[in-house]
């Protein structure tokens, strides 16, 4: 089943493999300083470090941090605003989060009984609550924001993310882009499927909405946003062959690869009526805002 909403349109059918050097490589908020700092020297200055994290302090608000250290991955915002944009939506389509590149975590050698004094005193074990809390690991922030998310809303949440060998590069260590770009990722499968199902097909009505028995019968055509449409189509079919639109009150407006378009030129059009239901009154014509053909 297909619900049809979403702004998303890859360019092309060979999207699902991308370089990872057009996956931005700097958290949202970071303050970036001028470039050139010795790659060599990657792990002499703390993530902490002024460099990038440093304070403001502004006339009659004081000093204030970098928003990236505070809201590093917030998907609880998101699910605040969504409700807030769409009221009636009993969960969200889509819900993509984008990582900035990670590494695999190793455990620590135990060292010396003195090392392991110091390494296990309030200040180390501080630094390092610190640096492994959401606010420094977006990894470790979106696991925990969706820890409060009901399972049976999970299935169209994911975290896009590329594991990196060795050390992760510093913010500023645009050497590393030539190696970065060397490499690729593959998009996950239950990622694609998702963006194939909420992601490329929206209804347009195509004449004015008429009242019908407590109701208001929307004419209009199903289209896609993606550029090559039948590329997409035929993708999708590929995932689900017995794919088809249906409306959220269940009713059937056929199968996907069943259309009224062009197959020649690609173009994507399926035309159908859907009905707007109005809950505890019945629709005049008086009552329909607007004169102009509207979308969505």
């Amino acid at each position: 089943m297909l619900e049809v909403d979403c702004p998303y349109a890859p360019p092309t059918e060979d999207l699902w493999k991308v370089p990872i050097a057009d996956v931005p490589l700097v958290e949202p908020g970071a303050a970036l300083q001028p470039l050139g700092k010795d790659p060599s020297r990657a792990g002499d200055e703390s993530l902490t470090s002024r460099r990038f994290f440093s304070t403001k302090t502004l006339a009659g608000f004081g000093p204030l941090q970098d928003g990236g250290v505070r809201a590093n991955n917030p998907l609880a915002i998101v699910f605040k605003e969504a409700a807030i944009l769409w009221p009636g939506a009993e969960k969200q389509d889509l819900l993509v989060s984008i990582g900035t590149g990670t590494t695999v975590k190793r455990p620590s050698s135990t060292g010396s009984r003195q090392n392991r004094t110091v390494r296990d005193s309030a200040i180390p074990r501080m630094i390092r609550a610190v640096l492994a809390s959401p606010s420094m690991d977006a990894e470790q922030g979106f696991f925990e924001a969706l820890n409060l998310v009901p399972t049976r809303m999970r299935t169209d949440i994911h975290r896009l993310d590329h594991v990196v060998p060795g050390r992760l590069p510093r913010l500023d260590d645009v050497d590393a882009l030539g190696l970065l770009a060397q490499e690729s990722f593959s998009v996950p499968d239950a990622l694609i499927r998702t963006v194939l199902t909420t992601g490329f097909f929206f209804f347009e009505v195509d004449r004015y909405p008429l009242p019908r028995q407590g109701s208001l019968l929307c004419h209009g055509s199903i289209l896609c946003k993606g550029v090559v449409p039948r590329s997409v189509v035929r993708r999708l079919i590929r995932e689900f062959p017995d794919a088809h639109f249906e409306t959220q009150q269940g009713q059937s407006l056929g199968r996907v690869d069943e259309d009224d378009g062009c197959v020649d030129c690609g173009y994507y059009r399926k035309k159908g009526d859907i009905p707007l239901y109005l809950a505890g009154r019945s629709a005049s014509r008086s009552e329909l805002p607007g004169r102009r053909v509207t979308s969505g």
